[in-house]
C-alpha cells in the first residue's frame, strides 16, 4: 500500500515490494539457524531487529521505489529469525527452571497472537490519523526497541549467577 500510495507506483510495481519481503523473509528463514548457532541468539535478535528498523526507515524516508524494495528486503531479513529464535529462548528458560518450557512458549505465543491482532490496527489508526509513512516509522521505532532489549536480557544472563539465570 505504501508503495502505491506514498511512492506512486502502480499496483504490480508495488506488489514487488511484497514479494521482496517475503522473499528475503523465506530466506532468513532458511539461514536462520545456522546464524544462530554462528552468532548467538541475542546478537541475530539485535541485528535482526536494527535491519528490520533500519530497513522500514529506509523505505518511508528515502523517495525512491529502489530504496523501497532494498528497506523491505532489509526488514524481512530482519524480523524473520525473531519468532522462532524468541520461542527458543523461552524453551530455553523453561528447561532451566525444570518446567520444561511449555509454559514459556505459551506465553511467548500469546503475546505474539495479540501482537498480530492489534499492530495492523494500531498501523491503520496512525496511518488515518497522520500518513502510511508515520505509521510505518511508528513501527520502525517499535522494532528497534528490540535492539536495548536483546542486549539488556543478555548482559544480565551473563553477569547472573547460574541459580538466578533461569527467572531471567
Amino acid at each position: 500500500m505504501f508503495l502505491a500510495q506514498d511512492r506512486q507506483l502502480n499496483e504490480s510495481a508495488a506488489a514487488g515490494g511484497y514479494a521482496c519481503f517475503s522473499v528475503a523473509m523465506v530466506v532468513a528463514r532458511l539461514l536462520g539457524e545456522r546464524l544462530e548457532r554462528r552468532f548467538g541468539p541475542y546478537r541475530l535478535l539485535a541485528g535482526g531487529g536494527g535491519g528490520c528498523a533500519v530497513g522500514l526507515a529506509v523505505t518511508v524516508i528515502i523517495p525512491l521505489p529502489v530504496a523501497g524494495y532494498l528497506g523491505l528486503v532489509l526488514a524481512g531479513l530482519g524480523v524473520a529469525a525473531a519468532f522462532p529464535v524468541v520461542l527458543g529462548l523461552a524453551g530455553a528458560v523453561g528447561a532451566e527452571t525444570g518446567r520444561g518450557g511449555e509454559r514459556e512458549i505459551g506465553f511467548v505465543t500469546m503475546i505474539s497472537y495479540a501482537g498480530f491482532l492489534i499492530g495492523p490496527p494500531m498501523v491503520g489508526v496512525i496511518a488515518q490519523r497522520t500518513s502510511l509513512a508515520v505509521a510505518l516509522g511508528a513501527v520502525a521505532a517499535v522494532v528497534a526497541l528490540v535492539v536495548p532489549m536483546a542486549w539488556t536480557v543478555a548482559r544480565a544472563r551473563r553477569n547472573a549467577p547460574k541459580a538466578a539465570v533461569s527467572a531471567v
